[in-house]
Parts: C-alpha cells; sequence; structure tokens
C-alpha cells in the first residue's frame, strides 16, 4: 500500500460551519438504506496471527501492513477505493480499563487531533465530532463499542467519516504454562472503516455487514498451537554454549549481500537490483559500540548497513543497526537510524531513530524522527520464548551448526510494528541436495515465509523472500561494478534542503 513519509497537514475550520454540517449526517445516520446484495469472492481477509478472518466482496483487494503501534495490521478496499476497512490489534496505553473507557480514551484522541485540551484532559473546540456512539453492542465476535466520527480534511473543503468497532480480546487469566503464550487483558481488536462524506452512505452497510460475518479463534486454542514450538525454542536457547558461538561466529563474520529479482535469462545485467547490505557480527562489549557506549559484560554484536529501493515512494532508504545481547541473553540494547532519500535529487525526504534496551523482561523503547513527536513504548514480553534482536540475524547459522531438525517458535520484537510478535523457523535439508541446509523463517503469522539456504558450515547461500527476491552474498568489489554499470548510486547519500 501506499505510505507516506511526510507526516500530513489538517487544518481546522469554522465551528459554526462544522455543527450545521454535523447536525445533517447525525439526522440521517440511521436512515441509510442497506446495500445491494454483496457478491463475495473465495478469498478470506485473514490475520493468522490472531486467528481473525472475515469475507471479502468480489474483487476487492486486501493489504498486509505492519506498521505503527498495531501488533498485526491489515487493509481491505474496494475496486473503486471509495472506502478502506483496516483490522488490527491495538494496545491500549492505560493498561487494564474496560472497553468502554478505552473506546472513550481513543474518540478522545481523535478529537485532541483537532482541537486541544481542557483543564480535565478532554477535548474543547474541536473540528471533529462523535455522530454516532454504541455501547454494548452484540455482534458475533463478542460484545463491542462503536462509534462514528466526523472530521476535516483541506480546510473543511472535503469531510471524512471514521467508524470503529471495538472489542477486548478474550482474557484467558489461567492458561497452562506448556502453552507458551499468556492472554493479555489490554488488548483490543479494533475494525475501522474510513470513506469521505458522500461514500457513507453506501459504505457503511457493506462495513457493518462485513464485521458481522468476522469470526475469531479463541486465544487458547491459537495458544496450544504455539506451544510445542515455544517449548521447543525456549530448549534451543537454553542449550546454546560458548562453543557453538565460537564456531559460527568464529573471528568475526564480515558479509555482503545484494537483494534482487532474477531476470529471464540469469544474467546479472538483466536482473532488477533491489537492494544491498553489510552483516557484521563479532563477540564484544557495549562498551566497544561508540553509538551505545554503555557498562556491560561481554556478548555479541551484530551489526546491519543496507540501502533500498522503494519505489511506491520514490525513495532509497538507508538503515544502520547496531545490536547487543548480553551473553547470558538477559540484557540487550540496539539503535536503528533510518533515513529516506528522494531516488532522483537524492535529497533528504525523512529520518527516524529507534533505542531500545532491555533486562530480561523489562523493555523500553524510544523513536523519534524528522516531522514526529518523540515516542516512548514499553513492549510486553509475554511468557517463555522471547528471542534478542541479536540472536535473530545469528539463528540460522546456530540451528545449522546444532542440526537441531524441528519446527521453533519464539517472540521477538520489530521495529515496524513496535511491538512484540511470535515468529516461526523450522531447519530442514533440502530434499535435492543433503549437504544444503533450508531454514524457513515467517517473521509473524502474518507474513510469507522466506527461505535460507546454508551451506554444511552453516555459510549464508542465499534467502528467498516473497513475489521472486532474493539476498545473495556478493563480494563488495563485484557489487560496486555492478551497480556502477546500471547507474545506480553506490556512493554516499543526503542531499539536504
Amino acid at each position: 500500500m501506499h505510505r507516506s513519509f511526510s507526516p500530513g497537514s489538517l487544518l481546522a475550520v469554522v465551528a459554526c460551519s462544522l455543527a450545521a454540517r454535523t447536525a445533517s449526517v447525525a439526522q440521517n445516520i440511521d436512515r441509510l438504506t442497506p446495500p445491494a446484495t454483496i457478491v463475495f469472492s473465495d478469498d478470506l481477509f485473514k490475520l493468522d496471527s490472531i486467528g481473525f478472518s472475515m469475507p471479502m466482496p468480489a474483487h476487492s483487494h486486501m493489504v498486509l501492513d505492519q506498521f505503527g503501534t498495531q501488533i498485526a495490521q491489515g487493509f481491505l478496499f474496494p475496486p473503486d477505493r471509495s472506502w478502506k476497512i483496516r483490522v488490527e490489534t491495538v494496545l491500549s496505553e492505560q493498561g487494564r480499563v474496560t472497553l468502554d473507557e478505552f473506546t472513550e480514551h481513543v474518540m478522545n484522541k481523535l478529537l485532541l487531533y483537532f482541537g486541544r485540551a481542557g483543564a480535565d484532559g478532554k477535548a474543547e473546540n474541536s473540528a471533529a465530532s462523535i455522530i454516532l456512539h454504541e455501547q454494548n453492542l452484540i455482534i458475533p465476535l463478542g460484545v463491542a463499542t462503536r462509534y462514528y466520527a466526523r472530521y476535516p480534511e483541506r480546510a473543511g473543503k472535503d469531510w471524512f467519516i471514521r467508524g470503529r468497532t471495538l472489542l477486548q480480546m478474550v482474557a484467558k487469566e489461567n492458561l497452562p504454562d506448556e502453552m507458551g503464550v499468556k492472554i493479555r487483558t489490554d488488548r483490543y481488536l479494533v475494525l475501522t472503516l474510513e470513506c469521505t462524506e458522500e461514500n457513507f452512505a453506501k459504505a457503511r452497510p457493506i462495513y457493518e455487514m462485513l464485521v458481522s460475518a468476522a469470526t475469531i479463534i479463541d486465544p487458547a486454542v491459537l495458544g496450544r498451537a504455539r506451544g510445542a514450538k515455544v517449548r521447543a525454542g525456549v530448549a534451543f536457547l537454553e542449550g546454546l554454549t560458548p562453543a557453538d558461538f565460537e564456531a559460527v561466529i568464529g573471528r568475526g563474520i564480515d558479509r555482503w549481500e545484494r537483494l534482487y529479482v532474477p531476470g529471464p535469462t540469469g544474467a546479472r545485467a538483466d536482473d532488477r537490483e533491489l537492494g544491498f547490505r553489510r552483516t557484521r557480527i563479532s563477540r564484544g562489549a557495549l562498551a566497544d559500540i561508540p553509538e551505545l557506549n554503555g557498562p556491560g559484560g561481554k556478548g555479541y554484536i551484530v551489526r546491519i548497513e543496507a540501502r533500498l529501493f522503494v519505489p511506491d515512494h520514490r525513495a532509497i532508504l538507508e538503515s544502520e543497526s547496531v545490536f547487543f545481547v548480553s551473553a547470558d541473553f538477559s540484557r540487550e540494547t540496539w539503535l536503528v537510524q533510518t533515513a529516506a532519500y528522494n531516488d532522483s535529487t537524492l535529497e533528504l525526504m525523512t529520518s527516524q531513530e529507534e533505542l531500545g534496551g532491555r533486562i530480561d523482561e523489562r523493555m523500553n523503547v524510544a523513536v523519534s524522527g524528522k516531522g514526529m513527536p518523540r515516542e516512548s513504548i514499553k513492549p510486553l514480553i509475554e511468557g517463555e520464548g522471547y528471542i534478542s534482536r541479536a540472536l535473530v540475524w545469528l539463528l540460522p547459522p546456530l540451528l545449522v551448526h546444532k542440526q537441531a531438525l524441528a519446527d521453533y517458535g519464539f517472540y521477538h520484537y520489530r521495529s515496524t510494528t513496535r511491538g512484540i510478535t511470535f515468529r516461526e523457523d523450522s531447519l530442514d535439508r533440502d530434499p535435492t541436495n543433503p549437504d544444503i541446509w533450508l531454514v524457513t523463517s515467517r517473521i509473524s503469522e502474518d507474513d510469507p515465509p522466506q527461505i535460507t539456504s546454508l551451506g554444511p558450515d552453516g555459510r549464508l547461500l542465499s534467502t528467498d523472500l516473497s513475489e521472486g527476491r532474493v539476498w545473495v552474498p556478493i563480494e563488495l568489489s563485484e557489487l560496486r561494478t555492478l551497480w556502477d554499470r546500471k547507474g545506480l548510486p553506490t556512493s554516499a547519500l543526503g542531499k539536504r534542503r
């Protein structure tokens, strides 16, 4: 989906005009005509990470996204893009609150965006308004709340409607430990409709019909499905020794890779280049990392430098990341710096920095960047099976070194979701070549699998992503020559206005 790099500006409007238009919408909101018969496709809108599924109207389009503070997120569009439905799981910023309290908080945040806070923290003089608020709404998914809000854009020339149906995720306080998951009571399922005011009459009944036809699997069932994999993951991590890391890291890893889509002829000249990265892994201490420079004992350091093309945004994305984890895995620290440049002028478009740290199960993450307020996040690590960010990069060669053929489950933090998600990894031999190992990974249950091929010594051969994209090792001199011949930028970027 299209994602803007710079935050949009939304202007306030004259209050008297707002009141008149809002009254008109509110008076007619319950007199909308039902839609014509909806023809459904054979596909389902699914978020496997939470066991959610919903019918899809014929010819509609689904996009899975991992962005923001949501744990899982997906979008559904009709062919004419006259409306959009977003499904996401959200963590409450207030901890354990009731569904009504959470809904009031969400509504107030929307009103505050277009207004100002009063002495009690409630929104005042907001250009947005709540035009319908329903409580104790009984739908097949459970007891829900729903509201519709009206808000302006383009200085009041265009008006939009946002409808939200909110449910508290099922809370099972006494799940057996062997299930490998603990269900939180501050997690909510949110189904959002967004459309223009003129399309609201058509979109609302479709939205409510789809919400009523949605289903979700009991979290206990999901927990049991993950349990065996999480237990295997915990056992694997507990069985790692310094000798295992010595065998995998040796004197250090320093590897360049290119990301590309293979061309029809097999010649590099016909491949479509998508990016490159440098991976360096070594043993060391936190004090050895100038960007972090904190006290701490010995551990493992992973550095990733990457340059990727983002054609949908006419941008080149550059990132520099460093991850540290202590030798006993109890502490970790990381820094991820990202910048986006215009792919033609090479001017800086936006930038972001994420600084994170963890001690045992307590994690803090600070995110800041150009054109955005500083955000502090405290992701909750639920139960056993957490794997640090540094160890994720070492997981494939460690699995090969241990020759641990099994299916594994881990919980890990992702910058794109700003939360803890469940991942799956498995080790097998290549059925066509027993000397080749295959590590199949799903970074989240909503992501397609990626397959990493490794040699008998754990050396990386390739990683196949979705949509034909492939990472392969390459010598730096070869990479530079290849990109120079194709007229692609290999030197430092950063023309700033």
